[in-house]
Parts: structure tokens; sequence; C-alpha cells
């Protein structure tokens, strides 16, 4: 019995056990914080570990140190490190007009949190963004006629990074006369998004287990629209003056349509007069075990 490989073999299980959990919003806040808090242990079982070699009966060993493992996981999803004493901080988004940008590409590059961006505002950009794990971290530059914003967000402190939960809020306002080209890339988050009134070419979107409900405009021409996303819940609004198509590349998914009249060809459901009309949509979905409902307004 190599008892160096089962040690390994059980903290690895307990490990992925646990990162899956975080993902998908099993644990509570705090949790890996309150692991950190427990590392004396390793010490311990490599102590006991050396022990065993020398003796013939390595089975209780075994068995104190696997206690010794699960002891820790259980304390941390019981009791947890409480955010709540952590100072929540709140700051404000704005990046002003500037009538020489004819085209804005926006990053938003966050994990797990509750996201509002929509249309309406009188800058380029506008909002706020609180937190009370992370900051926001911004990269704006510009380009001759194109303007890049970036927002990042970071733990507060290093071993933050590793945190699915806690406290994270962006409301993001948009311009409504600029072109947008958007990258969204979040973890497990609940996202309400509202580009009905801005003029959108692009949007790339990337997120864990997450709820998403989003509503596209008519404002531009042609809209790529690609949506990558775990096991979720998902509502898109489209109207139903474009032309519509959309592409499935998704495992077991429960796909809706409603108050749209599409035409299915492998995988693809298509307006019937998508050639015709004046502004289009095209929609690509990735996703896991996902609801998927797509209404026409």
């Amino acid at each position: 019995m190599n008892l160096t490989s089962i040690i390994w073999g059980v903290i690895l299980i307990f490990l992925g056990l646990a990162i899956i959990a975080s993902r998908t919003g099993y644990l509570p806040p705090g949790f890996w914080l309150r692991l950190a808090d427990f590392w004396p242990f390793i010490f311990i079982i490599l102590g006991l570990s050396i022990i065993a070699r020398n003796v013939k009966r390595k089975l209780p060993f075994v068995i104190i140190i696997v206690a010794l493992i699960i002891i820790p996981f259980i304390v941390a999803i019981v009791n947890p490190v409480s955010y709540t004493a952590r100072e929540e901080k709140s700051e404000d988004i704005t990046v002003p007009f500037d009538s020489a940008v004819e085209e804005v590409w926006l990053t938003i590059d966050s994990g797990a949190g509750n996201f509002k961006v929509s249309g309406g505002s009188n800058d380029i950009a506008s909002g706020r963004f609180s937190s009370n794990y992370a900051r926001l971290v911004k990269d704006i530059t510009k380009s001759d006629k194109r303007l890049d914003i970036k927002y990042k967000t970071e733990g507060v402190f290093k071993r933050d990074m590793v945190i699915s939960s806690g406290k994270t809020e962006m409301n993001l306002f948009l311009n409504d006369s600029i072109p947008y080209i958007i990258t969204l890339s979040l973890g497990a988050s609940k996202l309400d998004i509202d580009f009905s009134s801005i003029i959108l070419r692009e949007l790339k979107l990337d997120a864990g287990a997450s709820s998403i409900d989003l509503k596209l405009g008519e404002k531009s021409p042609l809209q790529y629209v690609t949506i990558k996303a775990g096991a979720s819940d998902i509502d898109i609004r489209v109207p139903k003056n474009s032309g519509i198509k959309i592409r499935f590349d998704d495992g077991l998914t429960a796909k809706k349509f409603h108050d749209l009249e599409l035409i299915e060809i492998d995988k693809t459901y298509e307006s019937k007069d998508y050639e015709s009309k004046m502004s289009k949509i095209e929609l690509t979905i990735s996703s896991g075990v996902s609801n998927i409902d797509i209404y026409g307004y």
C-alpha cells in the first residue's frame, strides 16, 4: 500500500469537488479563505505519513490522515469567513463623450457577480462598481477614431484570486449614438443586459453557470452575438421586425421560441424573410445543460 499516493489522491479528489462546488455556487462565500487557515495540517499529515512507513499496520494511520484532510473542508463549509466584516467599496465609472470616437471596443473581464449593462448615457460609458473583495482595474486607450475600454476585476489581496464568491456589482450605461463591439468574460453571474437602444455590432459573452437576461435592438444593420455558458438560465429578447438567424452548438438544452416564426435547417433557425430585412441579428449559442427562451417583441 503506497501511503503517499493515497494521501495525494484524497487531497486531489476533495480539491476537485470543492472547485466544482464553488463554481456552481454550492459553497458559501469565504470558503477558500477559511480553508487556507488550516495549512498547518500539512505538517501533521506529513509527520504521520513518515511514522506510518515504519509500522506494519498502516490502516489506522490512513484513517487518521483521511480524517485530517476532511476536517478542514467541513469546518470551512460550516463556518466560512464572513464578508460582512469587509468594507464594501464603490466607485463611479465615467468615460467622457468624445465626438472624434466612431467606434468603441468594450471588454469586461470579471469573476462572479451581478452585472447590469444598458444604454441611456450621455457619456461613452458611465455607471458604478462596488465590491467587498475586488477592485476594478481600468485600461482606456484611443487609436485614431477607435476607443478601447477594458475593465477587469482583481482581488484586493492575493488570496482573494481563488475566491469565486463574494459581492461584486456593476451597473454600466452606454451611449446610444456610438457603435459598440463588446466582450464579456464573466464567472457564474447574474446578467441583466439591455442593448435595445444602443448600436451593437458584435457581442461575445462567455460566462459560467449564470442567469442571463439579454435584450437586443435593431439600431445596427447587422449584429453578431455569440454566447458561451455553462448550465444556465438564458432569456433573450429580439425585435420581430429584424431578420433572425440562430445557431445552436449545445448539449442537453431545452430551447423555446415565443412569438417568433423561424424555419429550422440543421440546428439553425432562421426568419422566413431574413434576407430582405434591413436589420439582421445572428445568434450563436453554446451552452451546457440549460434552459433557453427566445422571445420576439
